[in-house]
């Protein structure tokens, strides 16, 4: 908050969810975290679906978590 930043540390437990929480309210970053390997091929359709919803147009999404550690393309 110091320099201006309002941090949100939600959990969505759907994708709905999240899709209701990123066009409701502009967010500057959304965070993945992925961890394991069943979740990959979900992964770029969450990413294009919150950036398609966005209230912010220019939404930066990072991927974090232990399989974006070991495979570095992932968040790329």
């Amino acid at each position: 908050q110091r320099a201006g930043w309002s941090v949100s540390g939600c959990l969505p437990v759907t994708l709905g969810e999240l899709s209701e929480a990123v066009s409701c309210r502009s967010y500057a970053v959304v965070g993945f975290s992925i961890s394991r390997d069943a979740l990959i091929d979900r992964l770029a359709s969450d990413i294009k679906l919150v950036r398609s919803v966005s209230r912010n147009p220019g939404v930066v999404v990072i991927v974090g978590g232990r399989l974006a550690i070991e495979d570095q393309a992932l968040s790329s």
